[in-house]
């Protein structure tokens, strides 16, 4: 279970009061489920660090029983980061960026692989929610959370 990691991600929110602020922090939590760090298993191949959107949307695509997840991720050793990966059907991580670390934590949304194609092909660079000229507000409204009806003009 992430509880360090949901416990900083509800602390951080709770700490601005301007519902602007940390909205991709408050989808995750709104939305995201927890997975579970393990090793890479041997089938699968680490990949280039700081690659890590792209990394999980390459495995992703890949192979038809994983899923890609967009979410924080905190090792013991770092503050929690915006963050991808490829989950198994049992919520397993299977993490091709970061080296295994125990005691990480995930908490994160799947996105179903049409919808990650569909993405990238229209921004044309990896990642679901952050489209690099701002959060993917059209993705997160699929979900139905309250947490988007506060965000700024210019994420809309």
């Amino acid at each position: 279970m992430a509880r360090e990691l949901r416990k900083y991600l509800t602390q951080i929110t709770e700490h601005f009061e301007d519902k602007r602020m940390l909205v991709l922090e408050r989808f995750v939590l709104c939305h995201g489920r927890d997975y579970t760090a393990q090793e890479l298993p041997d089938e699968f191949v680490r990949m280039e660090q700081g690659q890590c959107f792209k990394n999980a949307a390459i495995m992703a695509m890949d192979d038809d029983a994983l899923t890609y997840v967009e979410g924080f991720g905190l090792k013991p050793s770092l503050i929690p980061l915006y963050h991808a990966w490829c989950a198994t059907a049992d919520g397993m991580v299977i993490e091709n960026t970061w080296e295994y670390e125990p005691g990480t934590e995930y908490i994160g949304v799947p996105i179903p692989l049409k919808t990650l194609r569909k993405i990238i092909t229209k921004n044309g660079r990896y990642g679901a929610f952050d489209t690099g000229r701002g959060f993917n507000v059209e993705l997160m409204r699929e979900f139905d959370c309250a947490v988007l009806t506060h965000t700024t003009p210019e994420h809309r």
